[in-house]
C-alpha cells in the first residue's frame, strides 16, 4: 500500500467516525426505551395476575402478601387492595402506581 492510500484511508475514516458515534448514542436510547417498556409490560401482567391468583387463593397466601410482595418487587410508590360488596359476589379491586405506571385490576369471587 502507497503512502497516499494510507492518508485517503485515514481521512475517510476520520470524517465517518462522527457518524458512527452518532448512531450508537441513538441506538443506546433505542435499547433504553425498549428496556423501559418490557419493564412496563412485564410489571402490568405481573401484578395484574397475581392479584387475580391471590383472589383465587393461589401463588399468595392473602392479598396482603401480594401487596408486600408486589412493593418490593416493582418499587411501587403506592399499591392496595379493597373488598367491593356487589350482589352475590365479592368484588376485589387492586391499585398500584410506580415507576413502571399505573393500573387496577379486578377479582370477582363467587361467595
Amino acid at each position: 500500500m502507497r503512502l497516499t492510500d494510507v492518508a485517503v484511508l485515514i481521512l475517510i475514516t476520520g470524517l465517518f467516525c462522527p457518524l458512527y458515534s452518532n448512531q450508537l448514542k441513538v441506538i443506546n436510547q433505542l435499547e433504553i426505551k425498549i428496556h423501559q417498556s418490557i419493564q412496563k409490560r412485564d410489571s402490568i401482567r405481573f401484578i395484574s395476575s397475581s392479584f387475580r391468583n391471590a383472589c383465587e387463593g393461589k401463588g399468595f397466601s392473602n392479598l396482603d402478601e401480594w401487596e408486600s410482595v408486589c412493593r418490593e418487587m416493582w418499587m411501587l410508590d403506592f399499591i392496595g387492595w379493597e373488598k367491593l360488596e356487589d350482589a352475590g359476589c365479592d368484588l376485589y379491586l387492586g391499585k398500584w402506581k410506580g415507576p413502571w405506571g399505573n393500573g387496577e385490576v379486578y377479582c370477582r369471587k363467587e361467595n
